[in-house]
């Protein structure tokens, strides 16, 4: 078996693959196919990008508008609200917003007015989701979305290449 590598920039940050693979030649391709798997993930639900779910749900956010959701997302969905319920409200993918308020590159708290303001809109526990999404005012955000699906996506693929492991 040979230990395969490789790092590419996803999500705003650097990630790598690392697979144990009969060798190189076989190893390669798995590599490829597992980055090309965390990339889609990314155009998909990230909050950056005009075309995505997410962005779409966001857009649609205090209109009362549903937004159409396949299963893939549905099920990003339940493995948030699951999240959300095992530790007791403390992951959130609404609580994305108070970025508006909340600088972390700089040392000061938030005006209590305009983080009240946010804090009203944030929320899972009122966001209503099955074939649909909707939530007045809920911004999702990437970060708590995409970077929190299980990596059994790129692991699949590896799979597919019957790599040995992939993490």
């Amino acid at each position: 078996m040979e230990i395969l590598r490789s790092e590419f920039r996803a999500m705003a940050c650097v990630n790598e693959i690392v697979i144990a693979a009969p060798n190189a030649a076989e190893g390669r391709p798995a590599l490829q196919a597992a980055a090309e798997e965390v990339l889609r993930i990314e155009a998909k639900f990230s909050r950056y990008r005009a075309d995505s779910v997410v962005s779409q749900i966001n857009a649609a956010a205090g209109s009362g508008t549903r937004v159409g959701i396949d299963a893939e997302t549905r099920s990003l969905l339940t493995f948030a609200d699951t999240l959300y319920r095992e530790s007791e409200g403390l992951f959130d993918v609404t609580s994305g917003i108070l970025r508006r308020v909340w600088h972390f590159a700089e040392p000061a708290l938030p005006n209590a007015d305009e983080l009240a303001e946010v804090l009203a809109l944030v929320g899972w526990s009122r966001v209503e989701h099955d074939d649909s999404c909707r939530r007045p005012g809920w911004k999702s955000t990437s970060a708590a979305s995409a970077k929190s699906t299980p990596p059994t996506a790129p692991r699949r693929c590896c799979a597919a290449w019957a790599c040995a492991t992939a993490m």
